[in-house]
């Protein structure tokens, strides 16, 4: 049988093929995306070039008439739907194709069911919109795409997982975190596969940095950005949304200043992005989950 290391540096090796062979951005999203790039946006064409893939138009007008934006009467056209969901939004949207219907998928090797990565995602992008806001982030809808994206990385690491889970979890008990084991069970971990991930759709360098450090942000070039992920993931964890015996990372020491914070505030900060939690749960239950790849 061979070697610890070796089978690690096996599963290393065909992780990096899988993230090579990534399908890349959709062209209607990359196209929106630069478009977007310009402050004088033309909402009509742009809602011609979204209307050019079915999949992304569809994700547009469920998001516009889902209950989150309120709207009194549906939205029929893309052009109208972006209008609701606002250009700033918009890009969480696309951003959110890449990672398309795989969200929605059981993760056997996690021991997570179907769409609870989706829903754990969903409810931590939107405690870190909120706590971009609190904290003064200048692009709070940068903080909700990151929270999205922030565990992509498990849709790779998951097939890896499952003969390897009961002996992390055993470790995670003693006291280790998911990212050691990981790393020692597999040769590397899901942040850094997600990073990866993100790197290959050609996100921006701030998101895939987020992605890539969300459990250790002072290594991120924007740490600040990483901060807020790391903490609304924990928040969200300690709530339950996406627990499993790998347990919650504990929380890094230099959070608080990351944030720009006291650490007495912490806890105060939890308290107050509760609501928002609880309500983006119940918002899973709606038209905004995907559907499964």
């Amino acid at each position: 049988m061979p070697a610890p290391s070796t089978q690690n540096a096996r599963v290393v090796e065909a992780l990096m093929k899988e993230v090579s062979r990534l399908r890349p951005l959709p062209a209607a999203a990359t196209q929106a995306i630069q478009i977007l790039g310009n402050p004088q946006v033309d909402i009509k064409h742009l809602g011609t070039v979204l209307s050019a893939d079915q999949v992304i138009a569809a994700q547009i007008l469920r998001h516009a008439n889902s209950a989150y934006y309120g709207g009194i009467t549906p939205c029929t056209t893309v052009a109208e739907g972006i209008v609701r969901i606002g250009t700033k939004q918009l890009k969480s949207v696309l951003y959110g194709v890449a990672a398309g219907g795989m969200l929605g998928n059981r993760l056997s090797g996690y021991q997570m069911k179907d769409g609870e990565l989706y829903r754990h995602s969903l409810v931590v992008a939107t405690a870190a919109r909120r706590l971009g806001i609190l904290v003064r982030y200048p692009d709070p809808e940068e903080a909700f795409t990151a929270g999205l994206l922030h565990d992509i990385g498990k849709l790779l690491l998951d097939r890896h997982m499952q003969p390897r889970f009961q002996k992390m979890a055993d470790e995670v008990k003693q006291g280790k975190t998911i990212i050691q084991v990981e790393e020692t069970h597999i040769g590397t971990d899901h942040a850094t596969i997600g990073g990866l991930m993100a790197e290959r759709w050609s996100l921006p360098r701030v998101l895939v940095d987020a992605i890539g450090f969300h459990h250790a942000p002072t290594l991120a070039a924007a740490p600040r950005l990483a901060a807020i992920v790391a903490f609304a993931n924990i928040v969200v964890l300690q709530s339950g949304i996406g627990l499993t015996p790998l347990g919650v990372p504990p929380l890094h020491p230099e959070i608080a200043a990351l944030l720009k914070i006291v650490e007495d505030d912490m806890g105060r900060l939890a308290y107050t992005l509760r609501p928002e939690i609880e309500a983006a749960s119940r918002q899973f239950q709606t038209n905004l989950r995907p559907v499964p790849a």
